[in-house]
């Protein structure tokens, strides 16, 4: 049946945007990357939904206690059924507000997720036989597996294998023990039915949520990354520095005579050196390199003057052994923020003006603004 599914959908329809992605990258996109976003973008839901299920379970557990005999086993079961389901949605709901003041999504918490679907099909799979065996229909097996299935937290295949069985033994127990209206031939169709258009769903919305992941990945990485160098953009920058609260220097970089480099050696070479220049940035400066445009970038650091005058004597180094015969060196400038009160810009015009002193005294050169 999953071949089938899998069959069905697999040329879905897609925007010209989505074209652009590689099949690949589509394929090889882990449930646990869509859970992980989508648990992170809609978690303050979450939460509202788990506090009305606890809610909910605990005016369940009000009502047994005061109307239930608990004589009969059908009554403790369902009891039962209530407090266990309330645990475990008291559990996860600390983990998941954890998890928000955090603002982190861990493997625990992902596995958390696929525990609590697999628990929550279980269970609505015993309190329906409980119903069908006391004369009612089994409503609640009906109303939450579509629910958990247009979640799409668990894997299709997962999915069928656990609904599947249950499904069919319970369309068993319908017909043994229901009363003659869940009993009668049209409604067990109607459930067969039901389910199969379940399934259905399960893989669409699966497909369509693994597929708006990938395009949202990519556009991210569009939007905050340079295509030619793959460093982070000066939108990424403004972000990053929005979040940062550690002390740090500013620093700028150039090439020195880049335009010469360019005309002399054609394009392709400078766009290569371009991409040679950010990987050592990269490498030296612990990720935190910028392309901020042309020949230019920007990297932060929180190592003392002269750590950083060394991992750039270092960098014009491995450049000089990468272009022996071409001199492709870079200059750089550094401005150390006084106080919280500056801003980018103020950032940016200082460690320029260090840059500039760079060049001035001949390039080759890594200065720190002094005032």
């Amino acid at each position: 049946m999953k071949k089938i599914f899998e069959k069905i959908f697999k040329n879905q329809d897609v925007s010209d945007f989505t074209l652009m992605l590689n099949r690949q990258e589509i394929e090889k996109t882990s449930q646990d990357e869509i859970i992980r976003a989508s648990v992170k973008k809609y978690r303050k839901q979450y939460i509202l939904i788990l506090l009305l299920i606890i809610f909910f379970e605990a005016v369940m557990i009000i009502r047994g206690l005061i109307f239930f005999d608990f004589t009969k086993m059908r009554r403790i079961l369902y009891m039962a059924c209530y407090v266990a389901l309330l645990v475990f949605s008291a559990v996860s709901l600390v983990f998941m507000i954890l998890s928000y003041k955090k603002n982190e999504i861990t493997r625990g918490h992902i596995k958390l997720v696929y525990s609590y679907c697999i628990f929550l099909t279980i269970w609505l799979a015993v309190i329906s036989f409980l119903d069908v065996y006391g004369g009612h229909t089994p409503i609640v097996f009906m109303t939450v597996v579509m629910g958990t299935g247009a979640l799409a937290f668990i894997y299709p295949s997962l999915y069928i294998i656990i609904v599947a069985p249950i499904s069919v033994f319970l369309l068993w127990f319908i017909s043994k023990y229901g009363d003659g209206t869940v009993s009668s031939s049209g409604y067990p169709i109607n459930f067969l039915v039901f389910i199969i258009f379940t399934f259905f769903i399960v893989f669409r919305q699966f497909n369509q949520n693994k597929l708006d992941y990938v395009v949202m990945k990519k556009l991210e990485q569009l939007s905050y990354h340079d295509q030619l160098t793959g460093l982070k953009n000066r939108y990424a920058l403004h972000q990053f520095l929005d979040n940062f609260d550690d002390v740090f220097y500013f620093g700028m970089f150039d090439f020195d005579d880049f335009k010469i480099i360019n005309d002399t050696h054609g394009h392709d070479y400078g766009d290569n050196a371009l991409c040679k220049v950010a990987s050592l940035l990269e490498e030296n400066f612990n990720g935190w390199a910028f392309r901020y445009g042309g020949d230019e970038f920007v990297v932060i650091s929180t190592e003392r003057e002269d750590e950083i005058i060394r991992r750039c004597q270092l960098i014009n180094k491995n450049l000089k052994e990468l272009y022996p015969d071409v001199d492709v060196q870079l200059s750089g400038g550094f401005y150390f923020p006084k106080s919280k009160d500056e801003t980018y810009e103020d950032y940016l015009k200082y460690a320029d003006r260090a840059l500039y002193q760079s060049k001035i005294q001949g390039k080759n050169r890594f200065n720190f603004y002094k005032e």
